[in-house]
C-alpha cells in the first residue's frame, strides 16, 4: 500500500470514528449535557481553544458518586507561533472518566497555507477537568511552520444545560 492510498485510509477511518462516536446511545441513568470547553494547550508553541461540547454525563455502574462526560464538541484552536495569527476548526470527540481519551480532526491556516491533522490524547480526567497527551499527526503532506507536534493540554468542561 503506497503513501497516498494509506493516507486516504487514515481520513476514512478519523471520519467513520467521529461519525460512530457521535451516534446517540444513552443508558438509562445517563444525563445529556451541553456547555462550553475552554483549554490551553502547550508544546513549542502555545494555543488555546474554545468550542460547544454536547454529549452526555455519565454514572459509574457501582456508585452515583463518581461522574464523568463523554462529549462530541466543535471548536477551535488558536494562536500566535512565530508572529503569525492562527486559527485551526477542529471537531472532537472524548469520554472522561478517570482515564480521558479522545480524538480530533483539526484544520490549522493562517490564511495563506493550511494543514489538516489528527490527534489521538490520552490522559486523566474528572468532572469536567481533563489533563491529556495528544499528538498531532499529518493527515495531508502539508507542511505548516509553529504547530506542535507533541501537545500537554489542560481543558475544563463547563456544562451549560443539564436534562435531568
Amino acid at each position: 500500500m503506497n503513501y497516498s492510498n494509506k493516507k486516504n485510509l487514515a481520513i476514512i477511518g478519523t471520519i467513520v470514528f467521529l461519525a460512530v462516536a457521535t451516534i446517540n446511545i444513552r443508558a438509562a441513568d445517563d444525563i445529556p449535557t451541553s456547555g462550553i470547553t475552554a483549554g490551553v494547550l502547550h508544546g513549542n508553541y502555545l494555543y488555546a481553544e474554545a468550542g460547544y461540547s454536547y454529549g452526555a454525563k455519565i454514572h459509574w455502574p457501582k456508585t452515583s458518586l463518581i461522574k464523568g462526560y463523554g462529549v462530541f464538541t466543535l471548536g477551535a484552536e488558536t494562536g500566535r507561533p512565530d508572529g503569525r495569527f492562527v486559527i485551526a476548526p477542529k471537531i472532537t470527540f472524548t469520554m472522561n472518566l478517570f482515564v480521558s481519551f479522545g480524538a480530533s480532526v483539526i484544520y490549522y491556516t493562517d490564511f495563506n497555507i493550511g494543514a489538516l491533522r489528527f490527534r489521538p490524547e490520552i490522559g486523566v480526567g474528572m468532572f469536567g477537568v481533563r489533563l491529556v497527551y495528544g499528538r498531532n499527526l499529518t493527515m495531508a503532506n502539508y507542511e505548516f511552520p509553529g504547530l506542535n507536534t507533541n501537545n500537554f493540554m489542560f481543558a475544563v468542561y463547563l456544562p451549560v444545560f443539564d436534562a435531568k
